[in-house]
């Protein structure tokens, strides 16, 4: 085999392996919106599903903040310790202040869309721990099978 058949062989291979690395497939990506890259370890994001119960460790001092996807209201709160916390929704969103140390309990929300599951755990912020804070929590959602026509 000459160099120049290898070249042009070696050339089609990487033509066609790009292509199915790179191409458009929209299953590649296979959510609603492109994930917002951040440096910030305050700001934390999860893939939502609806058998996950996601633990939020918050602090004493300090209120976090719940994004949900654009269009999604808020429709029902519910949580195991009603007195200890302060929950405000507005909009997509919900504002999560714990009143006390050293406290946990668990929370529902229903929204018009989904429903979600929270383990909510307060700590006494201490130096040092500043990665460990959480200012915002944002969602994004992996397409169905019926939106993908599947």
């Amino acid at each position: 085999m000459t160099m120049r058949v290898k070249k042009i062989i070696t050339l089609i291979v990487s033509i066609v392996c790009s292509t199915l690395c790179w191409g458009e497939d929209k299953n590649l990506l296979d959510y609603e919106e492109i994930l917002q890259l951040t440096t910030d370890s305050r700001i934390k994001s999860y893939v939502y599903n609806p058998n996950e119960v996601y633990l939020l460790v918050l602090h004493f001092g300090f209120q976090s903040n719940i994004e949900f996807a654009k269009g999604e209201k808020v429709q029902t709160i519910s949580l195991g310790d009603t007195y200890a916390w302060k929950i405000t929704p507005l909009d997509n969103m919900l504002f999560i202040k714990p009143l006390e140390k050293n406290i946990r309990t668990n929370m529902t929300i229903i929204t018009n869309k989904r429903k979600y599951q929270f383990d909510l755990v307060a700590k006494t912020f201490e130096e040092g721990e500043e990665e460990d804070l959480v200012y915002l929590i944002r969602f994004y959602y992996p397409k169905t099978s019926k939106q993908n026509g599947r």
